[in-house]
């Protein structure tokens, strides 16, 4: 019969520290934090660069969240990856499995990489609604292929005493919207 059995300590006793480090690390572009029209048919987008730490599948871990109220359970049957970037200071770990306080808990380290990501992406399609008198339910609607919404001269080819609403779909599917008056 086998019989799994943690590192011992000089003293004997079996070492849980190991329980509660992540065993793997992987970083990651997280959800869109700024994006930008570079006016020649390109967006730059930028991300939150996010850091997941992977924990010991097996194990009932219970992450305390220091921003928020709601703490993460995750049971034996899942395989632990705490929410990304959910906390922004060290934070501890409890592992049922391992008997009463302070036993079971462990301190982690920061989940959450500062920085960002920053990527250029063609625009692919568009949309341009355009109105002489705001409020009109006269409103033109014009569809953009990949060619037109890359158009430098888009701009200058609108005509003049019109308001628009332009939207801007990039090969990731990011939307970009302006809304504007050309005098």
């Amino acid at each position: 019969m086998f019989n799994p059995v943690l590192n011992l300590l000089s003293n004997g006793t079996s070492d849980r520290s190991v329980l509660f480090e992540p065993y793997s690390s992987l970083e990651r572009a997280g959800g869109v934090i700024s994006k930008k029209d570079n006016f020649d048919g390109t967006l730059t987008i930028c991300r939150a660069r996010l850091r997941e730490h992977k924990f010991q599948p097996g194990f009932d871990y219970f992450f305390a969240e220091n921003q928020g109220s709601d703490p993460v359970n995750v049971s034996k049957y899942d395989f632990p990856v705490p929410p990304v970037c959910l906390h922004t200071f060290d934070y501890p770990i409890t592992i049922a499995q391992l008997g009463d306080a302070p036993t079971n808990t462990g301190i982690v380290p920061v989940v959450c990489t500062k920085g960002l990501y920053c990527a250029t992406e063609s625009f692919v399609s568009g949309k341009i609604y355009s109105t002489q008198i705001l409020g009109s339910m006269n409103i033109k609607e014009e569809e953009l292929d990949a060619i037109q919404v890359k158009d430098p001269e888009l701009y200058s080819k609108l005509m003049s005493q019109y308001y628009y609403i332009l939207n801007k779909e990039s090969e990731s599917g990011i939307k970009l919207e302006e809304k504007f008056y050309k005098p």
